[in-house]
């Protein structure tokens, strides 16, 4: 049953333990993505792809693991939902330019090196981006205490 029109769950009377564990899960799918995403760039350069095409199906599949990874393990949520897909999206975008955003808040207004900049862009991406999976796009999964058995 597709349960996409349900109210989203509030962080009020949840256990510390399961947003600590959701979030740890939540992070370790964000390394293996990125771990996912450098292999399928390197293997389509290796083939002779051009870096920018190369860079976009292996961004592609970062997401797509992201989305499962994090639905099955992360939230445990079932099935698959069309909203919630769209949802998926809709966050990675904004996440993506909330990052660009802070990037150049932080390098190029403020002036701050790249490394530092990069790194509390993705630090406050990472969060805004966990919690809007947790609330919005699996948000019946904040009922649950962990991934789906």
């Amino acid at each position: 049953m597709d349960t996409d029109h349900e109210k989203p769950q509030s962080l009020h009377g949840k256990s510390p333990v399961l947003l600590l564990g959701q979030l740890a899960r939540f992070n370790l799918v964000g390394i293996v993505n990125t771990a996912v995403d450098f292999a399928v760039f390197f293997l389509l350069d290796s083939l002779g792809l051009p870096y920018l095409p190369a860079q976009a199906c292996s961004y592609a599949c970062g997401i797509v693991n992201s989305y499962l990874c994090n639905k099955y393990w992360t939230f445990g949520t079932p099935g698959l939902k069309a909203g919630e897909m769209m949802r998926f999206v809709t966050v990675n975008l904004a996440g993506l330019g909330i990052s660009l955003l802070l990037v150049y808040l932080f390098h190029g207004l403020l002036g701050l090196t790249l490394f530092p900049a990069k790194t509390a862009a993705t630090f406050f991406t990472m969060l805004l981006s966990f919690f809007g999976n947790r609330l919005w796009v699996f948000r019946n999964a904040a009922r649950s205490p962990g991934p789906a058995r």
